[in-house]
């Protein structure tokens, strides 16, 4: 359930870190797969920088910023792109909520694996 926790609040990060406009989205389809990716790297930086004996999490921002680099470039995408898109998507919540009902159930499963 921890997991889920840090998921969120990395998905809330995201989302309300960028602020640029865009008439031209990434599909959502394609946005989607981004941001399934970029969530698990978040998940992931959070957890390779887990301290057992603390109970606060930081994200290991060198490995981040890495995780992103490779994401962006694997789904042929510069950071604008992704950042316009998600600010549409942003301005556009009807679609986004629907994107991230797919997201979690994406993620729900890869975690049941």
């Amino acid at each position: 359930m921890g997991r889920w926790r840090v998921v969120l609040c990395c998905s809330l990060v995201v989302l309300f870190s960028c602020q640029s406009s865009n008439k031209h989205q990434l599909s959502a389809t394609k946005m989607q797969a981004v941001l399934d990716d970029l969530h698990v790297a978040e998940a992931y930086s959070v957890l390779i920088n887990q301290d057992s004996a603390r109970r606060e999490t930081e994200r290991n921002v060198d490995s981040l910023k890495k995780y992103y680099q490779i994401i962006l470039k694997h789904h042929k995408i510069t950071f604008k792109e992704f950042d316009e898109s998600l600010t549409w998507y942003k301005n556009h919540p009807h679609e986004l909520d629907s994107m991230y009902a797919k997201i979690i159930n994406d993620l729900s499963i890869q975690d049941a694996q």
